[in-house]
């Protein structure tokens, strides 16, 4: 029988209870998160292995598994310039589990990898009591920025979850480094992280880089421990310095980099007009708030422990901006896919400092307007140039999936028949660029007992 009285009774225990309401608040945001990127990769990912994956994971994680010969020390050997640790645990993890080496596995459980950095970035605000009023418009831009499909390289294949480990990665050692400045252990994680950001990508020498300015800051403006704040710094210059010794050099990446000034500055305003394709301009808009914020908060004494924090994934980002137009800067017509995840935690920055401006002159309607308008703008810019790009960005993931699908109807073929034309095709119609070492890789035993089943793969482009 229904018992209004009882049910009452535990509606008001439900909506007390603080931790339950907590608890969906972030089930709900990671969601949001979680829910989108898994369907674009229900329709548009694949199984079988891609590219990369058959030198660091299959050649250093997967065959020495299945021959017998696996050493720890596999998960950090040099791959390109990096060293793709934690990418290669998930390999393990994924094949351990199912016996399988999928491609489409590895990538859904990026899909929660990617969502742990919006969602403990949230907590963050809510913890540091920082999510209120004009400050809840922080989080579209962050929900857009791991939602929307222009970083479809990342979503699709397994092997990018090395950008989201570095993204979050960073933002806890920045959170440790920010708001517990003299914790010993806290600055332990920071080194921890410091190590695992260095072996998961070579820039990952910008987290402890950034946490010296951070140790550093706090120092100067707190007058805190310098001793200790020296021997923190050393450290973390240390690690830095050995991260940047373990950067292999690799025959060929020259020819990327931008041979003078006038490339890098071209590639370097390329990068941070992203989303937009063309117009170079709207960088301006994009990130003048975060310029003019800092150094407004900072004069007016004003500047908080969580804007510390943000400058810190500002200047990450713009580092990472720098390498990238460095790196990548000869004849950048545009910002590779995987590339675009590295400019989140700047533009969560940007979307932070804009409401933060207006929380600072909000006493002052001249000077508010003016922040309202430069903010405005960021809002308005970000929200045009995304929703300019996203059918390019969709009709990019499908013709990724097609590719794909090509790939795998070819080495169907060369199961079938045999025959080494079947793999003599352009360097993107295969799964790996040279197709006599691919051929061999597939003859292999070793690997035709993990690779995932070709038929379902086909059945399902169909």
């Amino acid at each position: 029988m229904y018992n209004k009285a009882f049910q009452l009774k535990w509606y008001r225990r439900f909506v007390e209870h603080k931790g339950i309401l907590s608890a969906l608040f972030y089930v709900l945001l990671a969601a949001v998160i979680i829910i989108p990127r898994w369907c674009y990769l229900q329709k548009y990912g694949l199984s079988f292995p891609f590219w990369d994956q058959w030198d660091a994971e299959g050649e250093d994680v997967v065959r020495p598994l299945v021959e017998g010969r696996f050493k720890f020390s596999n998960l950090w050997l040099p791959h390109n310039e990096h060293r793709v640790l934690p990418t290669r645990i998930v390999t393990l993890i994924c094949f351990k589990l199912t016996g399988i080496w999928s491609n489409l596995n590895e990538a859904r459980a990026n899909v929660f990898i990617a969502a742990l950095t919006p969602v403990f970035l949230v907590w963050l605000m809510r913890i540091k009591k920082q999510l209120h009023g004009l400050r809840w418009f922080v989080l579209p831009i962050l929900i857009a920025q791991f939602v929307l499909p222009f970083g479809w390289e990342n979503v699709l294949v397994g092997f990018q979850s090395q950008f989201f480990f570095l993204m979050f990665f960073a933002l806890s050692g920045f959170a440790l480094a920010t708001f517990k400045p003299e914790d010993i252990w806290a600055f332990g994680g920071v080194l921890i992280l410091s190590l695992l950001s260095i072996l998961t990508m070579a820039s990952g020498i910008l987290l402890p880089l950034i946490a010296c300015g951070l140790y550093i800051f706090h120092s100067i403006i707190d007058r805190r421990n310098y001793l200790l704040t020296l021997v923190f710094v050393l450290l973390l210059l240390i690690v830095a310095i050995a991260g940047y010794q373990m950067v292999s050099h690799v025959d060929g990446h020259e020819r990327l980099r931008a041979t003078d000034l006038r490339q890098f500055f071209e590639g370097f305003t390329r990068v941070l007009s992203w989303p937009s394709r063309i117009n170079r301009w709207l960088a301006i808009p994009l990130w003048l708030p975060v310029f003019i914020g800092i150094p407004i908060l900072l004069i007016r004494k004003s500047f908080t422990g969580f804007d510390l924090l943000m400058t810190a994934c500002f200047a990450w980002t713009m580092a990472q901006v720098l390498a990238i137009s460095y790196g990548r800067g000869h004849e950048l017509a545009q910002v590779t896919s995987r590339y675009t995840d590295l400019l989140t935690l700047g533009l969560i920055s940007v979307s932070w400092f804009s409401v933060r401006l207006l929380d600072e002159f909000q006493r002052n309607v001249r000077v508010w307007m003016l922040m309202f308008a430069i903010g405005l703008s960021f809002y308005i810019t970000f929200y045009k140039t995304h929703k300019l790009r996203f059918i390019d960005d969709l009709i990019d993931m499908k013709n990724q999936y097609a590719l794909m699908s090509l790939e795998v109807s070819n080495v169907a073929a060369y199961y079938k028949t045999h025959d080494k034309s079947a793999l003599d095709k352009p360097r993107f119609e295969i799964p790996y660029p040279d197709k006599e070492r691919l051929r061999q890789m597939l003859d292999l035993k070793s690997y035709q007992s993990v690779l995932p089943r070709i038929d379902k793969d086909i059945k399902t482009n169909e």
